[in-house]
């Protein structure tokens, strides 16, 4: 298979190519200044051309691999595999000097941010400030509400608490004045008694009764005070 047919070579001659495409870009990168956007884009251009070529290169390498297995079929001798393998080899450290070369130089370059990705930086740490400034508000008012939420409970709780003992001691100053009237309507008529049974006994009668009734006033205001 003549050179010019054979698969392997035509790619050869692209990567070829595209290597000294690579060089002159390489050459203008060199040329700007370090702090250039210009300059950090040709870099990364260059970049990306290099792992194009990697990636052909690769698979030239499996296809030189797979020719060695049989070199007849192929029409290729041993002689041939070696000097493509050689070339290969030779072509794949020089793109990997070149890309090891651009990445050294643009970390070594600190990236200086123009006026317009200074002032975006600027307008995006303000927002995360107030975001936050906001987030902090909104949790202080969801506490207080929480606060006064349970202060309203407690008022409601208390609130109905003394309208129950209010109801309660209307109900016992209630019965108390009905045992009090009861009270007096019965001192009332045992008054009477005694006065009639006064009028109709003696002076010994008088003490006794007098004696039976004190008694009987005090068992009633045990009952109705205790």
């Amino acid at each position: 298979m003549s050179g010019q047919q054979d698969p392997f070579y035509l790619i050869r001659a692209e990567i070829s190519s595209q290597y000294n495409e690579i060089q002159q870009k390489l050459h203008k990168f060199h040329s700007l200044s370090s702090s250039s956007q210009e300059r950090r884009n040709l870099g990364r251009e260059i970049d990306a051309d290099c792992d194009s070529i990697k990636y052909q290169l690769d698979m030239l390498e499996e296809a030189v691999d797979t020719a060695s297995q049989n070199p007849a079929r192929f029409n290729l001798t041993m002689e041939e595999i070696s000097s493509r393998r050689k070339w290969l080899d030779t072509t794949g450290r020089q793109i990997q000097g070149i890309k090891d070369n651009i990445k050294t130089i643009t970390a070594a370059v600190p990236q200086v941010p123009s006026g317009s990705d200074r002032l975006a930086a600027a307008n995006d740490s303000y927002l995360s400030s107030e975001t936050q400034k906001q987030e902090m508000l909104i949790r202080d008012q969801d506490r207080q509400l929480e606060d006064i939420e349970k202060g309203v409970d407690n008022v409601t709780a208390m609130a109905k608490a003394i309208d129950e003992h209010l109801v309660e001691d209307d109900r016992l100053l209630t019965q108390l004045d009905g045992d009090i009237d009861t009270t007096g309507s019965r001192l009332r008529a045992t008054s009477k008694k005694v006065q009639e049974i006064i009028r109709k006994s003696g002076t010994t009668s008088q003490l006794i009764v007098i004696i039976v009734l004190i008694v009987i006033v005090a068992i009633l205001a045990y009952f109705v005070f205790t």
